[in-house]
């Protein structure tokens, strides 16, 4: 799931755009480690396209979503607010 959903967020212009140590811009829009993933994203509309992107290889290779196991979490300007996006099945 992850190998290939990654490359496609690549191709977004979904997550936070920075600059990296050459001054080049670079967008970055998700943090992988091991099997897990996590999505970044810079409004809250974005979250349900990243996530359909996921999805749709995910499915390709058999995989499913548990969206009980899907936590989220939105900060608006560093801190934490209540409420947020959630999951659909």
């Amino acid at each position: 799931m992850v190998l290939f959903s990654y490359e496609r967020l690549n191709l977004t212009k979904y997550g936070f755009a920075i600059k990296n140590l050459k001054k080049e811009v670079v967008r970055v829009n998700y943090l992988i480690y091991m099997d897990d993933l996590k999505l970044l994203c810079a409004t809250a509309n974005q979250l349900p396209h990243m996530l359909r992107i996921v999805e749709k290889v995910s499915n390709n290779i058999k995989m499913e979503f548990d969206p009980n196991k899907c936590p989220t979490i939105n900060i608006v300007k560093g801190k934490l607010k209540e409420g947020g996006f959630k999951m659909q099945h």
